[in-house]
């Protein structure tokens, strides 16, 4: 597997938390997105490579060259998206375009006001005026009209409406289409980004606790379901189970399928990836 940016035994300690001895790759030429719960250490994991936190241990090495954020080609070849407005207040979208234009020699305006255009933002409204959504659609058109090779994005879909976050996933498809680029989101929210990840990493408590690509990881884990009256039984096979009046529900490693088909009266499905990232975030394995 061809690497973007890889991550080794990263870590960093605040008062009450810690992001500890994190380690992955980034492949080339895929959407990858970052998933967990409010307070994982997603945010925390972004700025430590975007070189906004100073790390306590570890290393990230970029482009398979670099070693720091703040080499220029580093700078030059990552496009950031926070999940807050970083431009002024009181600028408008051709202060945009000339702050990006005096800061990056790879920014072309044309195609910025061409996404600008797409995304229905007002050429005469102030950044303050706008409304979250908006700020991030123009976050988003200043980094996409950029020539870069790897883009970070900070819960990009959340302040998006569904229509928006759909168009989201088509950018970000169009984006690594070529094989060359990479694309890295955070997200609380999976569902709404499935369409687009190719590769998933998935936080708990500052530690990652499952990754992979996301059609492996449709085949490591498989959905069970049945009749309630065989739960005491069957229970023993599933990492994570929901039992209802009806019957029941839940995750199974796909090696112990076979066992299960064996012994029991039950329903086989592919998982979607909503489905694993919340049975691995409920799983007491992976408390702190």
């Amino acid at each position: 597997m061809e690497t973007i940016l890889k991550v080794e035994n990263l870590n960093k300690k605040f008062k009450e938390f810690e992001l500890g001895n994190v380690s992955f790759e980034l492949p080339k030429g895929y959407t990858v997105g970052l998933v967990g719960a409010n307070g994982a250490g997603k945010t925390t994991l972004l700025d430590l490579i975007m070189g906004f936190q100073k790390i306590n241990g570890g290393s990230i090495n970029y482009f398979n060259k670099c070693t720091s954020a703040e080499e220029n080609e580093v700078k030059n070849r990552i496009g950031y998206v926070s999940d807050s407005n970083y431009f002024h207040p009181h600028w408008k979208v051709k202060n945009v375009a000339t702050a990006m234009e005096t800061g990056f020699d790879n920014f072309n305006k044309d195609k910025f006001y061409e996404l600008v255009a797409k995304f229905e933002i007002n050429l005469k409204k102030e950044i303050l005026q706008m409304s979250k959504g908006t700020q991030m659609r123009l976050m988003l058109a200043a980094q996409l009209a950029r020539a870069t090779e790897l883009l970070v994005l900070d819960e990009p879909a959340s302040p998006l409406d569904p229509l928006m976050r759909d168009e989201l996933c088509d950018l970000f498809r169009e984006y690594v289409k070529d094989g060359e680029k990479t694309v890295f989101f955070s997200t609380h929210n999976i569902a709404d980004m499935e369409y687009a990840t190719d590769y998933v990493i998935v936080m708990k408590n500052g530690k990652i606790i499952e990754q992979g690509f996301v059609d492996d990881l449709k085949e490591k884990y498989s959905v069970v379901s049945g009749n309630s009256k065989e739960i005491d039984d069957i229970k023993k096979y599933f990492k994570e189970i929901r039992v209802t009046s009806m019957g029941f529900e839940g995750i199974v490693l796909s090696s112990d399928i076979n066992r299960v088909v064996e012994e029991f009266d039950v329903a086989v499905e592919t998982p979607s990836l909503q489905q694993i990232v919340v049975m691995l975030l409920k799983l007491k394995e992976f408390e702190g």
